[in-house]
């Protein structure tokens, strides 16, 4: 069912995050969304390997946590969330999507927290991730779609547009744990964090 207008929350954490909660106590579970709405000359230039390869390496571990102690607690508690990147609007956009069972929401929020603000970039972790990016190009040079996205994007982007060709093997071999960090911390403008909230929280 679709949440009437008067059921959304819209509130302002003390930092100024703007945040849109619709209350659903039906079942002991949330799922927040969130966008950090990155000005699109920033975005653009970073090619698309960094943005897929940094939004994967995101969930390899952070500052305290080493992958596989990241992951475990990730199992132990429940927890499932992703990022990714795409432009919208007139803004690149990095995107956040967190779902927990509400006994375990402040082990939910410390880890994503830890994982948007201070991830590890581990350089073993980096190296697998490529490692498995590779080898998704190499598969998908038999698939007809491949290539009608290159056509697409070559019609849509200028030669020098990060998304007017197709990345290859050589530009995923070319992405470095530097090249990451600089990717995540042009990225992070907390300042233009924007939240929604469905499920079992209160205001």
């Amino acid at each position: 069912m679709v949440a009437e207008a008067h059921d959304i929350q819209q509130l302002k954490s003390p930092s100024g995050i703007e945040i849109w909660l619709k209350e659903a106590h039906d079942l002991p579970v949330a799922t927040v969304n969130f966008a950090i709405h990155v000005p699109l000359g920033i975005y653009e230039t970073f090619p698309s390997p960094l943005h897929v390869l940094g939004t994967t390496a995101m969930l390899r571990g952070t500052k305290t946590l080493d992958e596989r102690s990241f992951l475990q607690q990730m199992q132990r508690y429940s927890i499932s969330f992703s990022f990714s990147t795409k432009p919208i609007l007139g803004n690149g956009n990095l995107f956040g999507n967190l779902k927990f069972l509400t006994k375990y929401k402040s082990e939910a929020q410390k880890l994503v927290n830890s994982a948007l603000i201070e991830p590890r970039f581990d350089q073993s972790s980096v190296e697998r991730l490529k490692r498995s990016a590779i080898g998704n190009i190499q598969d998908s040079l038999s698939s007809p779609e491949f290539y009608t996205e290159l056509i697409v994007n070559e019609q849509i982007f200028s030669d020098e547009h990060p998304q007017g060709h197709l990345y290859g093997v050589k530009d995923i071999e070319k992405v470095s744990t530097a090249d990451l960090k600089s990717w995540h911390e042009a990225l992070l403008f907390r300042d233009l964090l924007k939240v929604v909230i469905v499920g079992d929280f209160s205001a």
